[in-house]
């Protein structure tokens, strides 16, 4: 391999985003038409001075092409879709992606980091809510008290 060729390679190295997502529920029981909220953290390792380095592309028109990044919530299995957000991730990132729970039981979703600049960068997370009809949310309360 040439020296230009090797620099080539180690640029996209270097710049291939390598980013640390954390999500979390606000709550994992919720009842029939409660918004669920998950939180989302992103931290990126390999910023530049805090920014994003531009994604290596050199046969991309324009002269500087910036990384973008979904972040969706759906059910596969279902063929469904809950909560979709766009946004740019520099050093770090929070976002927040509500849905409403339409019917009572478990429900096992995932959550989609999907990179619009990279194959290979993306990253999916699973996780399960517990929706509770309104009469037993109100019978677990009264138990309670």
């Amino acid at each position: 391999m040439e020296d230009v060729q090797l620099a080539d390679v180690a640029k996209f190295c270097n710049n291939y985003p390598s980013i640390e997502v954390e999500h979390e529920l606000e709550n994992d029981t919720v009842t029939i038409g409660d918004t669920l909220l998950v939180n989302v953290t992103m931290e990126r390792e390999n910023h530049i001075n805090g920014l994003a380095p531009p994604v290596v592309a050199p046969l991309f028109p324009q002269k500087r092409k910036e990384e973008g990044w979904w972040l969706v919530v759906g059910d596969p299995s279902a063929n469904a879709l809950y909560s979709i957000k766009r946004l740019t991730i520099n050093e770090k990132a929070k976002m927040q992606l509500d849905f409403v729970a339409q019917s009572a039981g478990r429900f096992d979703y995932k959550l989609y980091f999907i990179c619009d600049s990279y194959l290979g960068a993306d990253q999916e997370f699973d996780f399960s809510v517990k929706v509770e009809d309104h009469s037993r949310s109100r019978k677990r309360r009264r138990d309670d008290d």
